[in-house]
């Protein structure tokens, strides 16, 4: 990616080899300073293999400005496990809850490839702050990715 870009880049802190399929985060050394970071295993029995959490804290080296960033990639289930994206979505939020009580005045910025179409309970819930009983922060949709994003066709599932 460096030499690609011609800027230097690194993966996020704590990222120490595989842990399972998550969204690694890659961030442009020259712009950003990372503060705190990890990757996490939920403990639920994931499906299609083992999932991660990722997540760091980013700071502008110019403004000062913090930036909590996170991803995963849930578990795909045809015939939906809304309990087990939950606990997916549990373990990444753990982290950024944590990450926004140390830091409360950073935005957080998540993606991931959710395996969710906006219009499924678990998503709708994340945009009334909620996963399953568990109140946290609202989700907003800002990529509204409203094209297909799986190779066999139908609605957008990452986000």
């Amino acid at each position: 990616l460096t030499a690609a870009m011609g800027k230097r880049f690194k993966v996020q802190p704590g990222r120490n080899g595989w842990k399972g399929y998550g969204t690694d985060i890659f961030y442009n050394d020259e712009k950003w300073n990372a503060l705190e970071g990890g990757v996490s295993t939920p403990s639920c029995s994931s499906i299609g293999g083992q999932r991660a959490a990722n997540w760091v804290v980013l700071q502008d080296r110019a403004s000062g400005h913090i930036l909590i960033t996170g991803g995963i990639h849930l578990s795909y289930c045809r015939d939906g496990c809304n309990s087990l994206h939950e606990c997916e979505l549990g373990e990444l939020y753990n982290h950024l809850e944590e990450m926004n009580q140390k830091y409360p005045n950073a935005p957080v910025v998540w993606m991931g490839d959710l395996n969710l179409n906006v219009g499924n309970s678990v998503v709708k819930n994340l945009f009334a702050g909620k996963i399953g009983g568990r109140g946290t922060f609202r989700v907003e949709d800002v990529a509204k990715t409203d094209r297909n994003t799986h190779t066999a066709g139908g609605s957008a599932i990452d986000h």
